[in-house]
């Protein structure tokens, strides 16, 4: 190149062949920057494999069926989670994505797009690019237009077996755009709303989550109070899951009440 056309190569692409001449190996190596558009996307060399999946809920009870309907998926598609607030929608998507987690090797995205507070929600392009910064991409070179951050976030993820967990998302607008088009990848949505004209743009495997069953709740119970404990008062266990409407939430919170108070009976509360 210096040579024939007087242009010498980019201090970027001089230190990545180094890099290569010392033997480095393929997982070691990154582009020093990626060209969308004819623009020069940066990526940082130095970002970690994402893996953003919160901790699991402790004390996860139940829902193997839909862990197994999960399981069922395959990528390319979009997996919904949809239910009341409260029934455990983000404890079974997350429980779900670190089981699922080797089959995404390329990492794991986790944005909270708030969708249940239409004044907080996140649009589309906020959460491209809070994305696209966990992709590696560097503040100052995440584009401003809606529709080039979608198609960065998109070209980004070309080729790539990643999972993308969208937690709380509000409308199908929100969700749509960010619906990766590699067929390697997995959008895991979660949402108080069925999101039924999302089913009319893209394949989506919907679960619909319902509350737990009596044993299950019991079960829940026993986890966190021990079994001596329940087992003392079996009738009084069925009578408080019953009062919480065996949500998932409103369990957790009668039993950590009980965990505060290891003497009071669970008639009681």
């Amino acid at each position: 190149m210096s040579e024939e056309l007087g242009v010498d190569p980019s201090r970027e692409l001089a230190d990545l062949h180094t890099t290569m001449l010392r033997g480095a190996t393929t997982a070691q190596l990154r582009a020093p920057g990626s060209l969308i558009g004819g623009q020069a996307i940066a990526v940082s060399a130095g970002s970690p494999r994402p893996a953003q999946l919160p901790a699991p809920a402790g004390y996860f009870t139940g829902r193997a069926g839909e862990l197994d309907e999960l399981d069922a998926g395959r990528a390319g598609a979009v997996a919904l989670i949809c239910g009341h607030g409260g029934i455990g929608k983000t404890s079974l998507a997350v429980q779900w994505a670190h089981r699922a987690a080797h089959r995404f090797p390329d990492g794991q995205l986790f944005v909270d797009a708030r969708g249940h507070d239409r004044s907080a929600a996140l649009t589309p392009s906020e959460v491209a690019g809070v994305l696209l910064r966990c992709l590696g991409v560097q503040e100052d070179r995440v584009p401003n237009g809606s529709d080039e951050r979608i198609g960065l976030y998109r070209s980004l993820l070309a080729g790539r077996r990643m999972l993308i967990v969208l937690d709380n998302a509000g409308t199908t607008e929100q969700v749509l755009p960010l619906v990766p088009s590699s067929p390697t990848c997995l959008l895991l949505v979660t949402s108080r709303h069925s999101l039924a004209a999302l089913v009319t743009h893209v394949e989506v495997r919907q679960i619909v989550l319902d509350v737990l069953s009596e044993g299950e709740a019991a079960d829940l119970f026993a986890k966190m109070l021990g079994p001596q404990r329940v087992g003392r008062e079996p009738d009084a266990v069925a009578r408080l899951a019953a009062l919480c409407g065996r949500m998932p939430l409103a369990l957790r919170i009668a039993a950590a009440k009980l965990v505060a108070q290891p003497s009071r009976a669970i008639g009681a509360l």
